[in-house]
């Protein structure tokens, strides 16, 4: 085995702005663009993951990278873009990993179903992001679970 090469291989090491170690707050949409640098030989490769779920380019989404870099951008954000995102970059010596926390903030124009149980309302979202607008509870006395549709909007709507 050549000295030299055991000598210059080294594990990835994933560098970003600090002000990506902040939550990342994003006009629902607008551009998601999360970016870091690669470090590392052999030239590692990198991997984006939204809540443990592989991310892939798409339609409103572009991975861009060259071992060196890698960038991740989310056109025209709504609320389902929220989340904590991941970049993992590897190599044979190794790997490094980066997390980023993603809230959209806005309208979002969605529905979400809701259980009531003996006419109260369950809370199944956080409130600190958004609003039930409007529900109807179950008239009777002892009622058994069901479903209905509510509106949701952003209390940081614009």
């Amino acid at each position: 085995m050549n000295e030299d090469c055991v000598r210059d291989a080294a594990a990835p090491v994933i560098e970003y702005s600090e002000s990506l170690k902040d939550t990342q707050k994003i006009k629902a949409g607008k551009s998601l663009i999360l970016s870091v640098n690669i470090l590392g030989s052999p030239t590692p490769k990198a991997s984006w993951w939204r809540n443990d779920a592989e991310v892939k380019s798409g339609l409103d989404v572009t991975i861009e990278g060259d071992g060196t870099f890698s960038r991740l951008t989310v056109k025209n954000t709504s609320g389902d873009v929220t989340g904590k995102y991941k970049v993992l970059a590897e190599n044979s010596v190794g790997s490094d990993s980066a997390e980023f926390n993603v809230v959209i903030l806005g309208q979002f124009n969605s529905h979400l179903h809701i259980i009531l149980w003996n006419c109260l309302l369950i809370p199944t979202i956080s409130s600190a992001m958004f609003a039930v607008l409007e529900y109807t509870l179950c008239p009777r006395k002892n009622c058994t679970p069901r479903q209905c549709t509510v509106e949701l909007s952003s209390p940081n709507a614009s």
